[in-house]
């Protein structure tokens, strides 16, 4: 297929499900890109690529094209329109595409930003980017451009980022690096490459990121990927945890963030993608500190590390009570707290986008009866977006509650609480989506819920329940009702201005 650049965008259709092709765009001799298309058959939804310094020129899309799908190719100055009803609220979304794990997510010259796994061309996964969005507070989100894109090496995977203060690097005082899975095989263009670590930077406080082309750890494994990058400050030392393969994860450390060997090759039990190590302190006592090793399914070990070697010191612990987080990250930058944000697998319904990322959570850790255990509550800035309201309820009295709100009560010794047949919280213990958990009496019985468009998050009992549970898409129209013995529910409705 050949066209002559017109406008500033080619609109490309893409099926939400069926056959996909790989398409090569080029111009003047040189590929533009290799995409993976759903091409399946309309009606298609459209997505942007951008020609704008192309103008006049002939652009060459090749690939098993069906003609049908060739006529449905237009060029336009704008990208698509990607309004959706019922697009979550407190839950980021991208404008339109496929999303999944968060990447490097970092505060930064007191601007978060965030970073995941990114298809612009569609809704299903494929064509792996790093897309990218800040925020001020949080959970107030703008949308960048993608800022690491596929090339020869592979399509990009997950990594992690860290602020090179001291210049170890070279690439510039307080630059930002960005380790990255390069992912070879999986484009047409890296056949036959491995799966290595590579390393990008940005001068421009992470707003734009540039690939240096050097690697930084080299095949390790069959799908080696998701290096997580921090400081350890006892042996100052710069750390690297690493997915290898199997239920293996590697431990490197550098001192200049280039030059990185392995010091410990850990083998954990059903733990598998998305490493990450982090220090908290026990009770919040600061003079008790243990280290959290954590795996893309919310499966932690609590131990010791020295800078060297992580060694557990308890057996394998579930964080989420429900399979629809994964992949979470904690943010680099922070100081005095550890916020954790997780891919959320919802479907797409279709919405010009599928998948959102869960909302930020400070991570705990308590001494139990039974061990140690890791705590989540919601990062406090939430509560700044909702207004209180005070609700009592009577034995079998019941209400209706619609997206979004902010719901919190102390469940009673013998209370009864259900979420439209959803979730169901009762008694000396409860179940949520059919998965049951225990209420440990010597910790208090409260409980947060965050109801938004497609999709209800649950903190509870002093944070060692969490949920995640999505919602279908005439929710917010249903409603959730709630009913219970005699008890106060405080209900935080979100401000007009959001």
């Amino acid at each position: 297929m050949k066209l002559i650049g017109a406008k500033k965008y080619l609109w490309l259709p893409a099926a939400a499900q069926g056959e996909s092709q790989w398409i090569t765009l080029s111009a003047d001799g040189r590929v533009l890109a290799q995409l993976q298309v759903c091409i399946g058959g309309p009606p298609w939804q459209y997505f942007p690529f951008k020609i704008g310094g192309l103008l006049g020129q002939e652009i060459k899309l090749t690939g098993n094209l069906p003609q049908e799908w060739q006529d449905a190719v237009v060029q336009k100055n704008e990208p698509p329109k990607a309004s959706a009803p019922f697009r979550p609220l407190f839950h980021y979304t991208p404008s339109r595409g496929w999303i999944n794990d968060p990447n490097g997510l970092l505060f930064y010259d007191h601007i978060y930003h965030i970073y995941y796994q990114y298809n612009p061309y569609g809704v299903a996964w494929g064509n792996m980017h790093w897309g990218h969005a800040v925020s001020r507070d949080l959970f107030s989100w703008e949308e960048k451009d993608p800022v690491l894109a596929p090339d020869e090496t592979g399509v990009m995977f997950s990594g992690s980022a860290v602020a090179d203060a001291k210049n170890l690097a070279g690439y510039g005082q307080n630059s930002v690096l960005y380790y990255y899975t390069a992912a070879g095989g999986t484009s047409p263009a890296s056949q036959g490459k491995p799966y290595v670590q590579m390393l990008a930077f940005s001068g421009d406080g992470g707003m734009t990121l540039q690939k240096t082309g050097r690697v930084m750890v080299g095949p390790a494994g069959e799908g080696a990927r998701d290096p997580k990058v921090f400081y350890h400050a006892d042996s100052g030392m710069y750390i690297m945890t690493l997915y290898l393969e199997g239920n293996d994860f590697g431990i490197y450390r550098s001192e200049n963030l280039t030059v990185w060997e392995m010091t410990q090759r850990l083998t954990l039990d059903q733990s598998w993608e998305c490493p990450d190590l982090f220090p908290l302190p026990v009770n919040d006592d600061a003079a008790q500190i243990k280290w959290v090793f954590w795996s893309a399914d919310g499966y932690y070990f609590v131990g010791d590390f020295d800078g060297c070697a992580f060694i557990p010191r308890q057996e394998r612990r579930e964080a989420y009570r429900t399979a629809l987080p994964y992949a979470a990250q904690t943010f680099s930058g922070l100081s005095g707290r550890v916020l954790s944000l997780s891919w959320l697998r919802t479907g797409n319904g279709g919405r010009p986008y599928t998948g959102m990322l869960s909302v930020p959570s400070a991570l705990g850790l308590i001494e139990t009866r039974n061990g140690y255990r890791l705590t989540l509550q919601p990062a406090a800035e939430l509560q700044s977006f909702f207004k209180a309201e005070e609700k009592r309820f009577l034995q079998g009295e019941e209400v209706l509650l619609s997206a979004p709100c902010l719901i919190h009560f102390t469940l009673p010794p013998k209370g009864m609480f259900f979420l439209g047949g959803v979730l169901s919280v009762y008694g000396e213990s409860g179940e949520i989506n059919s998965r049951p958990f225990l209420m440990d009496p010597d910790l208090n019985r409260d409980f947060t819920i965050l109801l938004d468009y497609g999709v209800i998050e649950i903190w509870g009992n002093g944070g060692l329940v969490y949920a995640a549970l999505e919602t279908p898409a005439d929710f917010p129209k249903k409603g959730i009702s709630l009913r219970g013995k005699e008890t106060v529910i405080s209900v935080r409705r979100v401000l007009k201005s959001r």
